[in-house]
């Protein structure tokens, strides 16, 4: 009897210890499944937010620390970024000059994001262009006032304004006034070529939504993204502009890209979307400028910025030599004169002595840093002015040297974008 209740007993105990493994191998199971499928959602997850900061990367600025371009500059000037600049389907471009689109091209206006220009206007890639939201272009309305204000105008004639004030009046800057003028004046009487002053304040945006408001004599902004409404409203304000354009580059973000044969198409200059130009055919390039430059004139602006004059000492997939440099500039200058604006000479310092006389002036980026202000001495000693802008240095590091050299120098962020203006003076 007992031996059965101990047999019992033990049979009990085991179904037990049975049971309890069964249960307890279960619940295992079905923890590891549980852990398993979270882990996927996880990763999942992550991997999500990986490609959107991946794709916020992508967005960066063309003028802000991307690599390429001649000596570590901004090329645009780098443009280049230079609001909104119009996602695929964009409105207007930016005024559309003559010849060119006034709308899309390649399904984006002035920048563009996915469908349209590599990634971006002034820069960036997929993922849009210089903030790069949906919404068109900036720009959009051709003509408007061709006149200008003349610099300061006060009563005693600064900036080259004669007495009555700004606004263009007729005559402009008598002989005499300071920073101003020469014979002829500077800003403004009808039919008359701008002459910009030696010692000339500039401000200078090529991106976002221009911050008109700085109390200069000049400001640089880019010719496609701004509309003749800008250029006025600057002008009002007694201010005279400079027309930001590229002459040595195909950006695939401008309207009027697809003129450019793939022919005339060189290497990338770092820049996404942006190729050099084989500056050698001028047949093909001429036309396409010059629509360029008339639709500056026709915003009203009073001079031209020609970027990326330098090609020769980059690669640019062509052979290009420094006399065929010269011939293109100097046609640059001419073609912007005969439609009466001022231009100025883009970095490329090493021909400033070439390309001087044909040239109101000089812009050149960081010749503190690389050491290369002493190149531009020709337009100093003509009375014409050297506008300079620092990205990394302080201004205690140049200021000094550019105001005993008359050199008109300030501190920009990369990315021309309006958040940083130190100038020197």
């Amino acid at each position: 009897m007992l031996a059965r209740f101990r047999t019992t007993k033990h049979v009990f105990i085991s179904l037990l210890v049975l049971a309890a493994v069964l249960a307890l191998s279960t619940g295992v199971a079905f923890a590891r499944q549980a852990r398993h499928h979270t882990g996927r959602r996880g990763a999942a997850r992550g991997s999500h937010a990986a490609v959107v900061v991946s794709a916020a990367s992508k967005s960066a600025s063309k003028h802000g620390g991307s690599t390429g371009g001649s000596k570590g500059k901004h090329s645009k000037g780098s443009k280049k970024t230079k609001g909104s600049k119009g996602s695929s389907g964009g409105s207007g471009s930016g005024a559309g000059s003559t010849g060119g689109s006034g709308g899309d091209s390649e399904g984006s206006s002035e920048g563009g994001a996915t469908g349209g220009s590599e990634g971006g206007s002034e820069g960036g890639a997929t993922g849009g262009s210089e903030g790069g939201s949906t919404g068109g272009s900036e720009g959009g309305s051709t003509g408007g006032s061709t006149g200008g204000g003349s610099e300061g105008g006060t009563t005693e004639g600064s900036e080259g304004g004669s007495t009555g004030g700004s606004g263009g009046s007729t005559g402009g800057g008598s002989t005499g006034g300071s920073g101003g003028g020469s014979t002829g004046g500077s800003g403004g009487s009808t039919g008359s070529q701008w002459v910009p002053a030696q010692h000339l304040t500039w401000y200078w945006q090529i991106q976002g939504t221009v911050n008109n408001s700085e109390p200069v004599a000049a400001y640089d902004i880019d010719g496609f993204e701004n509309t003749a409404a800008e250029v006025t409203t600057l002008h009002a304000k007694g201010i005279h502009v400079i027309c930001y354009i590229d002459v040595g580059t195909a950006e695939n973000f401008r309207p009027d890209f697809a003129s450019f044969p793939a022919s005339v198409q060189g290497d990338s200059n770092g820049w996404p979307g942006e190729k050099w130009l084989d500056i050698r055919q001028l047949s093909v390039l001429e036309p396409i400028m010059t629509a360029r430059f008339q639709m500056c004139k026709e915003k009203g602006f009073d001079a031209v910025e020609p970027d990326n004059m330098d090609g020769y000492e980059n690669k640019t997939g062509f052979p290009l030599t420094a006399a065929e440099q010269l011939t293109y500039d100097e046609w640059v200058a001419t073609e912007v004169h005969s439609l009466g604006m001022a231009v100025l000479q883009k970095n490329d310092g090493e021909q400033t002595n070439e390309l001087e006389p044909y040239f109101d002036g000089a812009l050149d980026e960081q010749c503190n840093q690389y050491k290369e202000c002493s190149n531009f001495e020709p337009y100093l000693a003509a009375g014409k002015p050297v506008l300079n802008a620092e990205y990394s240095l302080a201004t205690s590091a140049f200021c000094a040297a550019d105001n005993a050299a008359g050199i008109m120098g300030a501190r920009y962020d990369l990315e021309l974008d309006g958040k940083t203006f130190e100038p020197c003076w």
